[in-house]
C-alpha cells in the first residue's frame, strides 16, 4: 500500500488506503432490490425506509459528486481540503452506523459495517482556534509532515469510532453467521488498524537518511509491526481451514513491503518455515503463497529471470521466456492514475523509435473489472500498440501486484535481454538512456 502523504490532489495511495473497502462497497452497491425483501422485521420495520437509507449511504461513498465539486476541492487551501476529506469520511460512518443499527436483519448490513470500519477519518476538531489556523496556513505545502503533526485531533471521537467498530465485529462473532462472514468481519478490523498504523508510520518515515542509523530504524520497524504480525498469526490459527488466508497474507505483506520491505520479507520467511507439512487447507495455501513470494523476491533481486505468461486484452499470447534477447518495459498502470496516462505519449515515442532494435513494452493494467470498457477505449483512442494484461481485480487484488508488492502507480520496470529486472523506476527523462544502454549490451 505508496506512503500516505498529505498531497494536494488524492493520488493512487489515497485510494489504496481505502482499498479494502472498495471491492466490498462495489459489491454492496450493486445488490439488487431483492436484498431488502429478505429483511426479517423486528416490530414494524419499513422496507421503503431501509431502501431510502441505503441509497443515501451509497450516494455518500464517492468523495466527489461530479467534476465541478472535484475542481472546487483541488482549489482549496490545505486545511480546508483536509476538513473536506474528514467531513466526507465522517458522513459515511454516520450513515453506515445508522443503517447497521436501524436494520439489523437487512442483508446489506455487512456492507454497511465494512464501510463504517474502513472509512478512516482524520477526526480533525470541528472548531480550530484562529491562531492555530494561521499557524497551519503558514506552513509551506512541501512541509506536509509538519502540517499533519500540528492538526488538532478529536481523540474522543476517534476512540468512539474504534470502539463502535470493535463492537460491531464482536456482535458478528457472537452470532450464528457463517465462518466466512466472521473471518471477513475480523479482517476488516485488521485492515482498519493496518491503515492507521501505515498512515502514522508513513509520517514517521519522513525523516533523515536511514543509512546513517543502520541499527536504530530496523529495530523500530520490528517493534512497530510486531503486533500486526501477531494478529495475522492468530487469524491463521483461528481460520486454518480457509484458503482465503493466503490472500489475507498477501494483502498485508504486499502492503507492508511499501513501508518496511525487510520486515515483509522476514515475515514471508517465517510463514514458509512455520507452516510446511500442514494438512489444513488454509495453512497449505499460506505455505504455497509464502513459497511463491520468496521466489518472487529472488526475481526482484536480479538473481533470476522474470516470468510472465498471459493472454492480452486483444488476444495476443505473451510469454516473457520466449522474448529473451529483447529489452522489455513492464508498465504497471491504471486509467485512474493520471501520471500513468500522461506518460503514454512518451512511451509511444520511445516504442516507435526503438521497437525495430528489439525494444518491447508490456502493460499491466490494475483497473477493476467494471472499468474494462474504459481501458479499451483509452487504448484505442491513444493508439497504444503494445499488449495489455487485464485481470480485472483492481489495484489491491491483482495477482502480479500482490506477488511483487507494487506499492504505487506508475511503477515501471526495465528487463534486460536475459530477462533480469535491471531498473524498477524506468520513467521520465532517464528512461531513454536506459533503453539505449541495455539494447547495446
Amino acid at each position: 500500500m505508496q506512503k500516505d502523504s498529505h498531497k494536494k490532489i488524492p493520488t493512487y495511495h489515497h485510494t489504496c488506503l481505502y482499498l479494502l473497502a472498495t471491492l466490498v462497497m462495489m459489491l454492496g452497491c450493486t445488490q439488487s432490490h431483492k436484498a431488502s425483501q429478505k429483511l426479517e422485521t423486528k416490530g414494524m420495520v419499513n422496507i421503503k425506509e431501509a431502501d431510502k437509507d441505503w441509497e443515501a449511504l451509497k450516494k455518500a461513498i464517492p468523495m466527489f459528486r461530479d467534476k465541478k465539486e472535484y475542481a472546487v476541492y483541488t482549489a482549496l487551501p490545505r486545511l480546508a481540503m483536509t476538513q473536506f476529506e474528514d467531513r466526507h469520511a465522517r458522513q459515511k460512518i454516520n450513515l453506515a452506523a445508522t443503517f447497521w443499527e436501524t436494520y439489523p436483519a437487512d442483508t446489506r448490513g455487512d456492507t454497511a459495517r465494512t464501510i463504517f470500519i474502513t472509512a478512516t477519518p482524520y477526526f480533525v476538531l470541528k472548531h480550530i482556534p484562529d491562531s492555530l489556523q494561521s499557524v497551519l496556513a503558514a506552513i509551506p505545502r512541501k512541509e506536509g509532515l509538519k502540517f499533519i503533526r500540528k492538526l488538532p485531533i478529536d481523540f474522543q471521537a476517534m476512540e468512539q469510532w474504534i470502539q463502535k467498530g470493535n463492537a460491531m465485529v464482536e456482535e458478528v462473532l457472537a452470532s450464528n453467521s457463517s465462518i466466512e462472514t466472521k473471518e471477513y468481519a475480523e479482517w476488516t478490523l485488521f485492515g482498519r488498524d493496518f491503515k492507521k498504523a501505515a498512515r502514522y508510520f508513513g509520517w514517521l518515515q519522513q525523516r533523515e537518511d536511514k543509512s546513517q542509523q543502520p541499527t536504530y530504524w530496523p529495530l523500530i520497524e520490528s517493534q512497530y509491526w510486531a503486533v500486526m504480525k501477531l494478529r495475522l498469526d492468530a487469524n491463521i490459527k483461528k481460520y486454518a481451514d480457509m484458503p482465503i488466508l493466503a490472500d489475507r497474507a498477501k494483502d498485508f505483506l504486499s502492503s507492508l513491503k511499501s513501508y518496511a520491505p525487510k520486515m515483509a520479507e522476514s515475515y514471508w520467511q517465517e510463514l514458509y518455515n512455520n507452516h510446511a507439512g500442514s494438512e489444513q487447507a488454509g495453512i497449505q495455501a499460506v505455505y504455497k503463497a509464502a513459497e511463491e513470494q520468496l521466489d518472487a523476491l529472488v526475481v526482484e533481486s536480479g538473481a533470476k529471470p522474470l516470468e510472465m505468461v498471459f493472454t492480452s486484452m486483444d488476444g495476443r499470447k505473451v510469454d516473457l521466456a520466449k522474448m529473451r534477447g529483447k529489452v522489455i518495459l513492464i508498465d504497471f498502470w491504471a486509467t485512474w492514475c493520471a501520471p500513468c496516462v500522461k506518460e503514454i505519449p512518451h512511451l509511444k515515442k520511445l516504442y516507435n523509435k526503438y521497437h525495430e532494435q528489439g525494444f518491447e513494452i508490456i502493460g499491466i493494467t490494475l483497473d477493476e473489472k467494471a472499468a474494462e470498457a474504459r481501458v479499451q477505449k483509452l487504448i484505442k483512442n491513444k493508439e497504444v500498440p503494445w499488449p495489455q494484461r487485464f485481470e480485472g481485480k483492481g489495484f489491491n487484488g491483482d495477482a502480479y501486484k500482490q506477488l511483487y508488492g507494487i506499492g504505487s502507480l506508475p511503477t515501471v520496470w526495465l528487463v534486460n535481454k536475459e530477462g533480469i529486472i535491471v531498473d524498477r523506476n524506468a520513467r521520465g527523462e532517464r528512461l531513454e538512456p536506459l533503453i539505449r544502454k541495455y539494447l547495446d549490451k
